[in-house]
């Protein structure tokens, strides 16, 4: 499934481009919890996009040695070369791209404005952000759902009714809730995904358990009445099935 986040127009907007920056484009979008599809809720979808244009023009790409850089490259020029066909077969629906070095393998990190999650078609593991804006909250409630479960949901919203809907309505993984990562980094809460994102968890006691096999041993009593169920069948035998299929 495709990670999500849905601001809503009570969110803080400059936490929530902050955290979209770096859930979607930090590590060259290549993590398993990264951001793949934002919903913006329409009256406030014109003002995330132009803070995000100048949020991501702040970032700088280059050597992952440096201190300086932000983003580095992608993991293989294989990589690099999937994910450039994919955003020039998505360019009439590029909203900003960044410039990116002319050597190594780098993507510039792009965003993407679509009409719907069926515009996607599959994930991109990489540096690549698709917006779409929605009316009512139903709207992309239904569409996750529709689809296969996403690892992470990225709820940004300070209204409490809202998020409780998106807690009892949307099949995650797990959930951030006004962040986009850090119940991943929480030791004492599980981590895992569900249906075709993985099944399972990590972390404390529920890790342990996941990666542990439990051995059962059965110890049979000296004597033991199951013996007179044993063919071949006598008149107790007979009996006792009767009263039990009965």
């Amino acid at each position: 499934g495709l990670n999500a986040m849905i601001v809503d127009s009570t969110a803080l907007t400059e936490q929530a481009v902050r955290d979209v920056v770096a859930s979607s484009f930090r590590s060259a979008g290549q993590r398993w919890s990264a951001l793949r599809v934002l919903y913006v809720q329409e009256n406030v979808a014109p003002h995330v996009i132009e803070m995000l244009k100048g949020a991501m023009e702040e970032l700088t790409l280059g050597n992952p040695w440096e201190l300086s850089t932000d983003i580095g490259p992608v993991i293989d020029t294989e990589a690099q070369t999937e994910i450039e066909a994919y955003v020039a077969s998505k360019s009439d629906k590029v909203l900003h791209r960044m410039n990116a070095p002319k050597t190594g393998s780098f993507v510039a990190p792009t965003m993407l404005k679509v009409g719907g999650i069926n515009d996607l078609e599959r994930e991109i593991f990489g540096p690549v952000l698709p917006i779409i804006p929605y009316k009512k909250i139903e709207d992309p409630v239904q569409a996750i759902n529709d689809g296969p479960r996403p690892l992470a949901l990225y709820p940004f919203s300070n209204d409490k009714a809202l998020v409780h809907h998106l807690l009892t309505h949307v099949m995650s993984g797990g959930v951030s809730v006004n962040d986009g990562l850090f119940h991943v980094g929480q030791h004492d809460l599980p981590f895992g995904g569900v249906g075709d994102s993985g099944m399972g968890h990590y972390h404390g006691y529920e890790g342990f358990v996941t990666f542990s096999k439990m051995r059962p041993v059965f110890y049979q009593a000296p004597f033991s009445a199951v013996k007179f169920l044993w063919p071949p069948y006598g008149k107790f035998a007979t009996k006792y099935l009767d009263f039990l299929t009965k």
